[in-house]
């Protein structure tokens, strides 16, 4: 995943927000579960957006359109442009008029289902940036 600066940060802020409202839900039991399973569950909580740039939508949406899929070989990425896709479809059919690449912006910065990272990632993510 490849993220300028302000995404980073957001990405980061967001994952923070997901692993603590995680703990927040287990409440007392928290304390007696493991952290894998506490980052399981964060990073398949809704994320804010699918944190990629306006361009990245733009090629992932024409290949998706053109050959039918994304051309990734990791599945998570996979799951997260086929969720992109979905999503743009979605707008596409609410909103007939607007532009193609309007719609392309919305779908990229709409709520993703996920968090599209393995936990242990998300773990290291976690450890490096905010010290867990």
């Amino acid at each position: 995943m490849r993220l300028d600066a302000c995404r980073m940060n957001e990405f980061i802020a967001d994952l923070r927000s997901a692993y603590d409202q995680t703990i927040k839900d287990a409440g007392e039991y928290a304390k007696y579960t493991k952290k894998k399973t506490l980052l399981h569950r964060a990073v398949n909580k809704p994320a804010k957006s699918f944190y990629i740039s306006f361009e990245e939508g733009i090629r992932i949406i024409h290949q998706i359109d053109r050959v039918g899929g994304s051309g990734k070989a990791n599945e998570l990425n996979v799951l997260k442009y086929n969720d992109l896709y979905r999503v743009y479809q979605k707008l596409k059919e609410e909103n007939p008029t607007m532009p193609g690449l309007a719609i392309i912006e919305m779908a990229v910065n709409y709520e993703a289902p996920r968090f599209y990272i393995q936990p242990l990632t998300a773990g290291k993510i976690l450890n490096r940036y905010i010290n867990l």
